[in-house]
């Protein structure tokens, strides 16, 4: 489980100073974008109901770090896809004025696999939860479960766990759902957190407090 550094440098660079074409919208704390290209072509509505959902999913993740007194740091966001990522990712960059933001990509095939809202919720969590950076594998290994815990405890207050479509999204999609959650929490509480995911919150998360 290791942080393609070349992807990210290569989004970076590219996506640095871009002509952005999309909507967006203004919130207290945040300005949210989202590209075009994502709502025309992948989600099939306009740019009011792009909105619409991604700031639902954001309403209901800040609600949830509320609940659970995670720290959240708020960046502005600028909801993008690349023809080239086969994962998600995020990446920090600064504008002129020193505001910090977060561009978070979504692959192509999520979107078609209707997992997009876990990739973006499971980005979020890098882009506002204010934890520690990991600084060896075994801690990275931590913050990515970590992170998908928050994501599907979102996704469950939206679709809930005894549905089709989240089985199929946390089996097939998140880090828990898959061997990597096996091997950390073992067979029987993998399948509670799969079960009940914000029941186990404060069980697991480790997000500094300070």
């Amino acid at each position: 489980m290791r942080v393609d550094e070349e992807e990210k440098k290569r989004l970076t660079e590219k996506y640095e100073n871009f002509t952005f074409h999309g909507t967006t919208r203004k919130f207290r704390f945040f300005t949210m974008k989202i590209q075009e290209r994502v709502y025309t072509e992948f989600l099939g509505c306009n740019e009011n109901e792009a909105g619409d959902y991604f700031t639902n999913l954001c309403i209901i993740f800040e609600a949830i770090c509320k609940t659970y007194s995670l720290p959240v740091k708020y960046q502005n966001l600028s909801i993008l896809t690349d023809d080239e990522i086969d994962r998600g990712y995020h990446v920090t960059c600064e504008s002129e004025n020193n505001v910090r933001s977060s561009h978070i990509f979504i692959p192509i095939n999520d979107f078609k696999n209707h997992h997009w809202p876990y990739v973006f919720l499971h980005e979020l969590g890098h882009s506002w939860l204010n934890c520690p950076e990991p600084t060896s594998d075994k801690e990275l290994k931590e913050l990515e479960l970590e992170n998908d815990l928050i994501a599907i405890s979102v996704y469950s207050r939206i679709v809930p766990p005894h549905e089709a479509e989240y089985k199929n999204l946390v089996k097939n999609r998140t880090y828990i759902g898959k061997s990597y959650g096996e091997e950390y929490f073992g067979k029987e509480l993998q399948e509670a957190i799969l079960a009940q995911p914000e029941a186990y919150i404060e069980q697991v998360i480790k997000f500094r407090k300070d």
